[in-house]
């Protein structure tokens, strides 16, 4: 056990809180908060917080690390929060954003995904043979962690169809992603995948609802902000440590709590950026190539545990993920051009 591992939760700490500042004067608001420029810091630090996820799980060192070991739904759900909210805010913005739409974010999404699921085919295949195709792919994107950019592409094509179908219609927009969201869900659950491919996902259609009438929540998010706040934290942190329990007594186990506590995450987060402005340029750069980071640190975390090369120490190898996959990741973003 290496207790020096602690250093890089501590670490993103620091790094999130660098140069982050409170709205002036402490009665005032960022607006809405969450703009897209606010926005690339915080997918910056969820990225990184995804893969000390996975380090948790693969060292179950540290006191600070180990709490992250069941919780990477949280960041993630905040990820399709921004996206939802990113795409939506957009689409509002300007009606010709649908042309091409798909197109654009299937080129940001494929070029990092594309080169790292050939890697982690070829190491798949030289670790140990498989029964059938099926097996084989479902083997590589288990590897990859892909099951997040699997799902941002089939919700990036339901919301192209949601624009074609209701045009400027927010509501009718939300209910036709909502429908997707749901059959997204269901079709995971038939196909016996991990609850993890789909427990996250509403958050999305929460980013788009933000994104549509956070502003006619905002006075009343104005008069109430603290409880809100408190209560969005509480009940999440609730929820999170009593998941497995309430599955008990619900229907679909404990999807329905993990979502639930996924969601109060990201209103969480949302409400807390209208306070606080955090921005870097260290958070700026992970935030840009997040997508790179998300499929690429799964090569590392193999690669440095497996049969040619074992790291002993716990520290170094996290330390070597993070620091590796943040370098691969400006390697291949390079190459994707803006």
């Amino acid at each position: 056990m290496d207790a020096m591992i602690d250093l890089l939760p501590l670490s993103l700490l620091l790094l999130l809180l660098c140069r982050a500042r409170p709205v002036k004067p402490l009665s005032a608001f960022d607006g809405e908060g969450l703009s897209l420029q606010a926005a690339m810091p915080l997918r910056g630090a969820l990225a990184l917080t995804v893969v000390l996820h996975h380090l948790a799980q693969r060292t179950e060192a540290g006191a600070l690390m180990r709490p992250l070991t069941d919780m990477g739904y949280l960041p993630v759900a905040m990820f399709f929060f921004l996206s939802g909210c990113g795409v939506m805010k957009k689409h509002m913005a300007s009606p010709d954003y649908r042309r091409r739409f798909l197109q654009r974010r299937l080129r940001a999404l494929c070029w990092p995904l594309l080169p790292a699921l050939a890697v982690y085919a070829a190491l798949c295949a030289a670790s140990r043979p498989f029964a059938s195709a099926w097996d084989f792919y479902n083997g590589v994107i288990g590897a990859a962690n892909a099951w997040f950019l699997v799902n941002l592409i089939a919700f990036y094509a339901a919301f192209a169809l949601a624009m074609r179908m209701c045009g400027g219609r927010p509501g009718l927009m939300m209910a036709v992603m909502a429908v997707c969201c749901a059959l997204y869900t269901a079709g995971c659950m038939a196909l016996g995948y991990g609850d993890w491919w789909y427990k996250s996902s509403p958050a999305f259609v929460l980013g788009m609802a933000w994104a549509a009438w956070g502003g006619r929540w905002t006075p009343f998010i104005r008069r109430h902000y603290w409880p809100l706040l408190a209560a969005c934290w509480a009940l999440c942190l609730l929820i999170h440590r009593n998941i497995w329990p309430l599955g008990w007594f619900l229907p679909f186990g404990a999807f329905i709590p993990s979502a639930l506590a996924a969601s109060l995450f990201a209103l969480g987060v949302a409400l807390l950026s209208m306070k606080i402005c955090f921005g870097n340029p260290a958070l700026d750069y992970l935030g840009r190539v997040s997508y790179e980071i998300y499929v690429l640190h799964g090569i590392l975390l193999i690669a440095l545990r497996g049969d040619w090369i074992w790291i002993e120490s716990d520290f170094l190898y996290a330390l070597l993920v993070v620091s590796g996959t943040a370098a691969l990741a400006g390697a291949l973003r390079g190459r994707r051009g803006p």
